[in-house]
């Protein structure tokens, strides 16, 4: 029986061939094929060394491998060594670091999360944190994001530089953040942009206008007249009535001869044109300031 080749890989990356002597040592015939070539990351090395082929296997010089590969050899009690890259635990504990930092180094930026609007609701300049609420979510702690902001945060109006003292509840902002937050309630997550927005400009409430409205009742009060109409389909209708308010500033007139009337001189069942207040309580019926009555002509 031929002698065998047992190979070890040791956990400091020395691989060990060791000659195990079997019980009958024979002669074998092998052949040297001038042929076979060596390659290392496509190119030709080992150029002088010899590969034997015997029994449909390839047997190739270790020694001439090891310095290709830059790998110390030696030969001791029938034990081939072969070693390669750090044996000392420090020194393979420091590639280690290294190579962790490196990893951290090149994993991808996370995506930034953005939200168009968010509202703020509160600002801790000395744990330099901003709770904001998303528009159209429910005003709840549940629903807010307190964004940490850092030196690396860009706080902006209108392309204008601010700091974390120019915040202030009730303030309109877009916001980027990360993707990453904390599992708490509200959750924390890193600010990357926020920016003020241009306060929307508010436009007036405007006047309403009943156009098919009669008078059904008629009030004097310790502050003057209040006026009960309702709509002249069903006048009666708690549904479709409103309480107009009189004051020094109404103006009650005819559609005809644009006369001034008095509150007074209303009564029950005329027809109106009304103009009121764009204000009225949620009462039934429901109550307003009325600006403008006309008389319409029956």
């Amino acid at each position: 029986m031929s002698k065998k080749l047992l190979v070890m890989l040791t956990a400091m990356g020395t691989l060990s061939v060791t000659l195990i002597a079997a019980p009958i040592v024979k002669n074998v015939t092998a052949k040297i094929d001038p042929a076979i070539s060596f390659e290392l990351n496509g190119e030709k090395v080992m150029g002088d060394s010899e590969a034997l082929m015997y029994n449909d296997t390839l047997y190739v010089p270790v020694r001439a491998i090891s310095e290709t590969l830059d790998a110390d050899i030696t030969y001791k009690n029938k034990v081939v060594s072969i070693t390669t890259g750090e044996t000392d635990p420090e020194a393979a504990s420091s590639n280690t670091k290294e190579s962790q930092v490196s990893a951290t180094e090149i994993t991808p930026e996370l995506e930034a999360v953005t939200i168009d609007e968010a509202t703020i609701m509160s600002v801790d300049v000395e744990s330099k944190q901003v709770g904001v609420l998303p528009a159209g979510k429910e005003d709840v702690f549940t629903n807010y994001i307190i964004l940490n902001i850092s030196e690396d945060t860009t706080l902006t109006q209108d392309g204008t530089s601010l700091t974390l003292n120019d915040l202030v509840e009730g303030m309109k902002v877009s916001v980027t953040h990360s993707s990453v937050s904390t599992r708490s309630l509200p959750p924390q997550t890193a600010a990357f942009t926020l920016n003020v927005l241009a306060e929307a400009e508010v436009k007036p409430l405007e006047n309403v206008t009943l156009e098919d409205v009669q008078v059904v009742e008629v009030n004097e009060t310790k502050f003057g007249y209040s006026v009960l109409v309702g709509k002249n389909e069903s006048p009666e209708d708690i549904m479709n009535q409103t309480i107009l308010h009189i004051n020094e500033e109404t103006v009650i007139k005819h559609e005809k001869n644009k006369a001034i009337y008095k509150a007074s001189d209303l009564e029950k069942g005329m027809k109106l044109k009304v103009v009121h207040s764009p204000i009225m309580t949620l009462s039934l019926p429901g109550q307003t300031t009325a600006i403008e009555i006309t008389i319409l002509a029956q």
